[in-house]
């Protein structure tokens, strides 16, 4: 049997601010940071542009290939042009 790497991912709004966070923990894998960026993508398409802090402080491991790299590069950003994205 194949165990499966899961991370667990917190989401938060400071609507004052227009902030959203991310926060993740656990191991990062390719597949995971790919179902991400598709999960930020349909959140900024069904919420009001805003920005973006990315927390990987809790990440234990990160096993993300170079061909996820490039693809979640060579995509349009999830974040709007013109909007803020920290990542820490």
């Amino acid at each position: 049997m194949v165990g499966r790497l899961t991370v667990n991912i917190a989401l938060d709004f400071d609507k004052e601010n227009n902030i959203l966070r991310v926060t993740l923990e656990g191991p990062m894998t390719g597949a995971i940071l790919l179902e991400l960026y598709a999960a930020a993508l349909r959140y900024m398409a069904s919420h009001p542009p805003c920005r973006a802090i990315l927390d990987f402080t809790q990440v234990t491991e990160f096993e993300v290939s170079g061909d996820a790299i490039r693809q979640v590069a060579a995509a349009p950003p999830a974040v709007p042009a013109g909007y803020m994205r920290v990542l820490v």
